[in-house]
């Protein structure tokens, strides 16, 4: 089964209804691969495809799409997160200058030491962004 479908699978067994405006949202997250996405830029391709959708319906939807597993949040600064479709464990290039995210293998990273994880909680990941010029 493709990322489309799995995704459309995803979201019908959730309690998020399946509206026109989400449909489109999914389309364009999945249907190139794997990818990136601002939520700007997801914005502008959902009004390309004829939905009024405000921006801030569009973050909504992100966040929900979030908390059901089928997208990550990638903060790479305090005004800039990017949604990645790629559920897998990995790292990322961030590079400023091109306002590109790339994927680094999980392996090609090699964490050493951490701090000690505080009394009461739990590990639960590590993920690393490299900013770059």
């Amino acid at each position: 089964m493709d990322n489309l479908n799995v995704a459309n699978s995803k979201v019908s067994s959730s309690n998020l209804k399946f509206t026109k405006q989400r449909k489109s949202i999914l389309k364009i997250l999945f249907s190139n691969g794997h990818g990136h996405y601002t939520a700007e830029q997801i914005h502008s391709s959902v009004i390309k495809d004829g939905f009024k959708v405000s921006l801030a319906t569009v973050y909504n939807t992100l966040k929900e799409f979030t908390k059901i597993g089928i997208i990550k949040g990638i903060k790479v600064s305090s005004d800039k997160t990017f949604f990645d479709t790629n559920s897998k464990p990995h790292h990322h290039f961030y590079h400023k200058k091109s306002g590109k995210l790339e994927d680094i293998e999980l392996k090609k990273i090699k964490i050493s030491e951490i701090p000690k994880i505080p009394k009461g909680n739990k590990l639960d990941s590590i993920e690393v962004v490299i900013n770059l010029d």
